[in-house]
């Protein structure tokens, strides 16, 4: 695997990156989240897999892998902590870090967690693999309410990230379309708001929205 490590400790870096070589891994580093990210959206393919410290200035841990996932990358994320930071590891599981190890390192650990990340690897390869034979249909009954849709945009998005990775297609692009079309499917066809409201006022345009929703 092609693994980043980052953590503003030329120690840590170095410990890390001596052990993944030493495991078949190749590796780059670097010094604080900022760093990573320029890295990594330079090319996010290029990585395997992100072994970030929590605590770094100039962009720490928490913010590199927020970051990530509101980009739509599903790259794992693995968190380095100390046991007085276990709650931001339990904020980074919440965010989608795939798993975290506490310092000092046990490196029987951490070669667990690569086994587990295999396996998945493995697991969604035999899941791409039939996708091309497979196909998804979603029936969807939305309340007359806006705030819903995103939710629905949230779950086509999710269900669909295998496709999406499949066909080299652009998530993020493809949920904004969808959240327009369905936008403009409640407002003009459920609503039965003409396009032309929007233009003479915005603000009679959404109190409307807002009579029509109830």
């Amino acid at each position: 695997m092609q693994i980043l490590v980052v953590d503003d400790e030329q120690q840590i870096r170095g410990l890390l990156t001596n052990f993944l070589k030493s495991n078949g891994h190749a590796s780059a580093t670097a010094a604080n989240g900022r760093e990573a990210w320029q890295k990594f959206s330079a090319d996010p393919r290029s990585f395997d897999l992100i072994i970030t410290d929590i605590k770094m200035p100039d962009m720490d841990g928490l913010e590199l892998l927020a970051r990530i996932r509101n980009h739509n990358h599903d790259v794992p994320v693995v968190i380095m902590t100390a046991y007085a930071e276990m709650d931001f590891s339990l904020r980074a599981l919440q965010l989608g870090a795939f798993d975290f190890i506490i310092k000092p390192f046990e490196w029987t650990r951490l070669k667990s967690i690569f086994t587990n990340l295999e396996t998945l690897r493995a697991d969604q390869q035999e899941i791409q693999d039939i996708l091309p034979y497979s196909s998804a249909e979603y029936n969807f009954r939305i309340p007359g309410r806006m705030r819903h849709l995103k939710t629905v945009t949230q779950f086509l998005q999710q269900n669909l990230a295998p496709f999406y990775r499949l066909y080299g297609m652009d998530s993020a692009r493809y949920g904004l379309a969808m959240m327009e079309a369905m936008t403009n499917g409640m407002i003009h066809g459920n609503f039965d708001i003409d396009s032309s409201v929007k233009e003479r006022s915005w603000e009679e345009f959404t109190d409307l929205i807002k009579e029509r929703e109830g």
